[in-house]
């Protein structure tokens, strides 16, 4: 026998027979680790040592989590079958392992076994008042959290660049998954935003004086997301609709009117991506509500 198969087979004896041994293993995919884990559960409940009701077995995924309880159901018979055998002539079959095994299988649904979040949900249920959480809350399952982890990530990007940040302009400037298209009036955009800045090819700035004619920023700005768009479909747009570029706004000196955002919406919305829309800027209220009306109506 081979020293490396020799240690595999000492390893696995280790993990039946040893429960009260604190054991860390590492082993490839396939190699076992699941079913390891379910006999050496099933054998710790056998000898005695674990109560089903004490037990918790956690694991990454819901997938991993039935597999598991699967087996361990399964490990349980076997060791139950094991007990109830006369395995010598003469010997009376092990009646009290049979009954620790029988008694853990009338109640396995006292044993836990599940993912981490919903190991800590089971917690926080049993004891909703020292936690301050409704006994109610549900858990985001596997696709709700990626969602919700992108949709963070998109706004913490969003916010941060918007506000001028240098490291999350670095940051996204070097995300070649993230195209970046602003117009802006110049002089007068806060320290970036120069047409050269290109990032690794990901950054349109569409820097342009006040004053110019309407048409002029209309098409400019449409012409950039073509240009950033060209040969890559987006997943998801996100709009950040400065209502200050307007005609007649205060703060800066572009001649935009309401209808021009709706254009530009109309536009975009043939690229078959998800549009996620801030309405922000401008100090004329009623040209606002022009604004966000028009936009809104270009959305639906």
């Amino acid at each position: 026998m081979s020293d490396s198969r020799a240690v595999d087979q000492e390893s696995r004896r280790l993990i039946r027979e040893e429960p009260l041994t604190n054991i860390l293993l590492e082993a490839g995919a396939g190699s076992g680790k699941t079913q390891m884990l379910a006999e050496r559960m099933a054998a710790g409940v056998a000898a005695g040592v674990y109560n089903i009701e004490h037990m918790a077995a956690v694991t990454f995924t819901r997938k991993a989590a039935s597999e598991l309880r699967g087996r361990f159901h399964l490990a349980l018979e076997k060791e139950l079958s094991e007990a109830r055998r006369v395995s010598d002539p003469g010997c009376a079959p092990d009646s009290d392992r049979a009954a620790r095994v029988q008694s853990a299988l009338s109640n396995l649904e006292r044993f836990f076994g599940g993912t981490i979040h919903s190991f800590c949900a089971r917690l926080l249920r049993e004891r909703p008042v020292e936690s301050g959480v409704s006994p109610g809350f549900t858990e985001l399952d596997e696709v709700q959290d990626l969602e919700l982890r992108q949709r963070a990530w998109r706004d913490f990007i969003t916010s941060g660049r918007a506000a001028g940040d240098p490291d999350m302009t670095a940051l996204v400037e070097a995300d070649v998954r993230i195209r970046y298209v602003s117009l802006h009036q110049w002089p007068l955009y806060p320290g970036t935003g120069r047409a050269e800045e290109r990032g690794v090819g990901n950054v349109f700035n569409v820097p342009r004086p006040p004053g110019l004619p309407r048409a002029t920023y209309v098409r400019d700005l449409r012409e950039a997301v073509e240009r950033a768009t060209r040969g890559w479909r987006p997943q998801l747009l996100l709009i950040s609709a400065g209502f200050d570029a307007m005609a007649g706004d205060p703060l800066a000196g572009f001649t935009l009117e309401p209808e021009d955002y709706a254009e530009w919406i109309r536009a975009w919305r043939a690229l078959d991506a998800p549009i996620a829309s801030v309405l922000e800027g401008g100090y004329v209220p009623h040209r606002i509500r022009r604004a966000a009306a028009e936009h809104l109506h270009a959305l639906g």
